[in-house]
């Protein structure tokens, strides 16, 4: 059996897909990879194997450890400003979250391990709440930016980016600087900072769902269309509409 075919038999049988979700509007988004942030642990999305040296099939998701209970019904998305694949699918998986069930949350969480990690992150809260209507450009406009850059940049380059950001997003500046320099900022990016090792995240995208489950392109050999579809399925796996 394939690995395609494995993936779509483990998502029909093993999980209910539930009618209200459009699995084919994503199905055609394809893509080779993600952008891995380190090495994969013993609990990471390869999988362990099978009792008494026996190989076991590993299943098309990685369920957390420890599950965050304060997510149960929350559907996020871990990017990078300097991940190409976050970058090509931004606006897929910004019009997948708003498919979503109303009872469910879709946020983007950007994935920080440095300080210009932080300020980029910052400046994206920042954008959100200054201009939420506006988000995505200022997204589109700081990832190419980051990704032309290549990995030579320092904060005052990160703070020419967010500037242009803002002028390509027709977002106001002194609304943007005043949100910007406001606790709650900082607060909103060091809660994303907090997240990357409580759901062990390791490569970029990954969406995480009801706490419980992280898919990746990983998963799914790359193809983006069968990670909202996998997804989707986990979605319908915990949705209790009449709870």
């Amino acid at each position: 059996m394939s690995d395609h075919h494995y993936i779509r038999r483990a998502i029909l049988g093993a999980i209910a897909v539930a009618p209200f979700l459009s699995l084919r509007a994503f199905a055609a988004q394809q893509s080779v990879g993600a952008s891995p942030l380190g090495q994969a642990g013993a609990n990471g999305p390869q999988g362990a194997g099978g009792q008494q040296g026996q190989p076991e099939m590993p299943m098309p998701f990685h369920e957390v450890p420890k599950p965050v209970i304060e997510d149960a019904y929350s559907v996020l998305e871990f990017f990078s400003f300097g991940c190409s694949f976050c970058m090509q699918y931004n606006a897929q998986f910004a019009a997948w979250g708003k498919s979503l069930p109303k009872e469910f949350r879709f946020e983007k969480v950007p994935v920080i391990s440095t300080r210009e990690d932080m300020a980029m992150a910052m400046g994206y809260y920042a954008a959100l709440e200054a201009a939420p209507g506006q988000t995505e450009p200022f997204m589109e406009s700081l990832f190419r930016q980051r990704n032309t850059m290549g990995s030579v940049y320092d904060a005052r380059a990160v703070g020419s980016w967010l500037a242009q950001a803002c002028t390509e997003a027709n977002i106001p500046r002194d609304r943007y600087k005043s949100v910007l320099g406001q606790d709650r900022i900082l607060k909103k990016a060091t809660k994303a900072a907090q997240r990357i090792p409580r759901y062990n995240i390791e490569v970029t995208p990954t969406v995480a769902i009801g706490g419980r489950f992280l898919v990746t392109p990983d998963h799914v050999q790359g193809n983006y269309g069968m990670l909202f579809e996998l997804s989707n399925g986990l979605v319908s796996k915990i949705w209790k509409p009449n709870a």
